[in-house]
């Protein structure tokens, strides 16, 4: 597990969502107990241009890549980039959720955030 990681492990509630270690592949989840989805956001994740997904999943494993955020600098600056764009996708998530949540449970593609 790298630095980052572990500081982004240790932070507390970020606008009521909740951050998890997923142990099983390897990947930080965010959970919030009000919605069925979920941002998985794991610096660096199978990327090798230093980019960060910001994906989303419903409790049915409906999938959605969000966005790609390239964070530099030191730790703590790549840790306050990471929750800026957490920040963002938080704040879109009920519109996602309202919008684009299909009556057959699959995610339409968001064009929000940036990349």
């Amino acid at each position: 597990m790298s630095k980052l990681e572990e500081l982004i492990l240790g932070q507390e509630s970020v606008m009521g969502w909740d951050v998890y270690p997923d142990t099983n592949i390897g990947t930080i989840r965010w959970e919030n107990i009000d919605s069925e989805i979920s941002i998985l956001a794991t610096p660096y994740w199978e990327n090798e241009d230093s980019m960060t997904p910001f994906d989303i999943t419903d409790e049915d494993g409906n999938y959605q890549s969000v966005m790609n955020q390239k964070l530099i600098g030191t730790n703590e600056e790549r840790l306050a980039q990471y929750i800026t764009t957490l920040k963002e996708v938080i704040t879109h998530v009920a519109t996602i959720k309202a919008a684009f949540i299909n009556e057959d449970g699959s995610i339409e593609e968001w064009s929000g955030g940036s990349e």
